[in-house]
């Protein structure tokens, strides 16, 4: 058994074979009481992972990180020979792991998101925070119509994936222009009478 537990109090050793589904049992050394779940996959063996070929004659393709190792294909996008440690498939592209690891950093691989900007909640956020202090909406409106709008077929949310954020911030921001224009036009008129008077 490869899965091990250790004794919080005093670190010793607690042997699987001890362990049932709902446990609570006595550290041996310490006496000390653990209780816990142990799911069915603790007691299963974990399969062992895939192992390289060796290189049997001169004149084979090895691999690129790993020189004394039979390659079994190409990664699809830098061309690099891949062993079978190396070899990474990821949404039927073979890839080797640098390819990985800088598609990740770049989010060139949509399967390894590890974050998503939501759009819809920015335009949000420009068309109602700024309600506090109403004088930044005459800013923020556009900004909230032009996010919203530009951003529109953006990738959504994973969880909730739709777009009344998007519709609300564009209502929002026209509502808060509208009441601009009524503001400036109302002010002009009180000028324009005021100066007739």
């Amino acid at each position: 058994m490869t899965a091990s537990l250790t004794c919080g109090s005093c670190r010793s050793p607690i042997a699987p074979e001890r362990l049932g589904m709902d446990a609570t049992l006595a550290c041996e050394a310490c006496g000390a009481l653990h209780l816990g779940e142990v799911f069915p996959a603790f007691h299963r063996e974990r399969p062992a992972g895939a192992t390289g070929e060796d290189v049997e004659a001169a004149g084979e393709a090895t691999c690129f990180t790993h020189s004394r190792k039979r390659a079994v294909g190409a990664c699809g996008r830098c061309g690099a020979f891949v062993c079978r440690l190396c070899e990474l498939s990821i949404a039927g592209e073979r890839l080797c792991p640098r390819c990985l690891d800088t598609g990740v950093a770049k989010g060139t691989i949509p399967r390894l998101e590890t974050g998503r900007l939501l759009h819809g909640r920015i335009a949000l956020s420009l068309a109602t925070l700024p309600l506090l202090v109403f004088y930044f909406t005459l800013l923020t409106a556009p900004a909230a119509i032009f996010v919203a709008i530009r951003f529109w077929k953006a990738p959504r949310s994973l969880v909730r994936p739709s777009r009344a954020g998007h519709v609300v911030a564009v209502v929002l921001g026209l509502a808060q222009l509208v009441g601009w224009a009524f503001l400036v036009s109302m002010l002009f008129r009180m000028l324009t009478e005021g100066r007739g008077a």
